[in-house]
């Protein structure tokens, strides 16, 4: 399909008027509306959403900030829900673009940027109606058993090492990453330097992509010179994951809410933790006793300083530390740790997601009511709790199950 957009310096009946100068940061209501979001993934969804929608208006943006979102009236917005239609994308993803437009555009009004008879004008706007099925799939008791066993296994040995020298080997034909590690030092060229795609050919990766990547991941976990733990004991980046993976099945949290967990938010008396959600909404969470042993081995090992509960590790497995507290990972930290686990597991494509619709989906086959249930997870509405619940599709199994299929036989012999 041919890229549109919309005309920003031709001065005609439905373009968008250039900005007449640039407005300042403090003032741009783009990082004014992205500034007010508190949980990090929101903020980089609006922003990759204003981002698409300011390439439609000037395709050569770079980004929504700086772009004269004041300007835009209800002709503007009207054909941008129609170039976005015509993408033929979900509901859920036109939704959420006309959400994060709409928002932009308050920030607007309420800088005084523009009026607000041509704020609620430009606002009124259709959203697409459709109901879906919650995003991602059921986590079974298996899965996640086969994920904490990748993490209890790692050691530092064999298998994944193995893998890193075989990609040093194709890539580079050095002996192995210490041997390669000792040409760089002496600032020698490598012998030869093999195109991953030819590299993911030989050992069958997926693509030449995968095979980068999957090489610069172990190149971190594993420097020239690293050794396996003493006596076959796991690593502390393996004890760290398997507790994080078990708080993430038992509790439900998403990942951005894991990452920003702190040691004083668990409370070992009441078997709890204190979780932030969106909104800087705060909420206990009750963890059981098997997933309680997966923290308790944890702290053991990061220790009792403030900081972050699941802290960023060193190659050397020592806790990373900003100032005298222990540094935090990520929300996409989180996501990569699930899928490298999952990789090794062999478990199939699982997103943290996934374990929070597992979590919802127990709780309501189990009983718990649905406002119960709602406050557990931090849904601000119990219709969105409720669209995780897999009774009824049961129900309608068990009603199809009674509509019989005739046996094939003629009317006449």
């Amino acid at each position: 399909m041919t890229e549109q957009h919309l005309p920003v310096h031709v001065p005609a009946p439905g373009s968008v008027p250039a900005a007449a100068e640039e407005v300042p940061r403090a003032r741009d209501p783009y990082w004014v509306y992205l500034d007010s979001l508190t949980a990090g993934d929101s903020r980089r969804t609006m922003r990759e959403c204003l981002d698409r929608i300011a390439k439609l208006i000037n395709p050569a943006a770079e980004s929504g900030a700086g772009q004269p979102w004041h300007l835009l009236r209800y002709e503007h917005t009207q054909r941008i829900r129609a170039m976005l239609d015509e993408q033929g994308p979900a509901a859920t993803y036109l939704n959420k673009h006309l959400n994060a437009l709409r928002r932009v555009l308050e920030e607007a009004w309420r800088l005084g940027l523009m009026s607000a008879e041509d704020y609620h004008r430009a606002r009124d706007v259709r959203g697409a109606k459709a109901s879906r099925l919650p995003a991602g799939q059921h986590v079974p008791p298996e899965v996640v058993g086969a994920i904490l066993a990748a993490c209890d296994g790692d050691t530092g040995d064999t298998g994944e090492r193995e893998q890193l020298t075989d990609l040093v080997r194709a890539r580079t034909g050095a002996r192995d990453l210490d041997a390669l590690a000792r040409l760089e030092q002496r600032g020698d060229k490598p012998p030869k330097s093999t195109p991953w795609n030819e590299v993911a050919e030989q050992l069958g990766y997926s693509s030449g992509r995968r095979a980068e990547e999957r090489y610069r991941r172990l190149r971190e976990r594993y420097p020239p010179g690293s050794r396996p733990a003493p006596n076959g004991q796991t690593r502390a980046i393996g004890v760290r994951d398997a507790a994080l993976l078990a708080v993430l099945y038992t509790t439900g949290v998403r990942r951005e809410e894991a990452a920003g967990m702190e040691y004083a938010d668990w409370d070992a008396a009441a078997r709890s933790i204190r979780v932030r959600g969106k909104g800087n909404k705060e909420r206990l969470v009750f963890v059981p006793s098997d997933t309680v042993a997966r923290l308790e081995a944890w702290l053991a090992i990061r220790g009792r300083a403030p900081g972050a509960l699941f802290c960023a590790l060193k190659k050397n497995g020592q806790p990373r530390r900003t100032g005298n507290r222990l540094a935090r990972i990520t929300g996409q930290r989180v996501a990569d740790i699930l899928i490298e686990r999952i990789a090794q597991a062999a478990a199939g494509r699982r997103t943290p997601h996934d374990f929070r619709r597992t979590f919802i989906g127990e709780l309501l086959d189990a009983g718990v009511d649905l406002a119960t249930a709602q406050a557990m997870v931090g849904h601000a509405s119990p219709v969105t709790t409720a669209r995780y619940d897999r009774r009824p599709d049961a129900t309608r199994q068990a009603a199809a199950e009674r509509v019989h299929l005739p046996p094939a036989r003629p009317l006449r012999p």
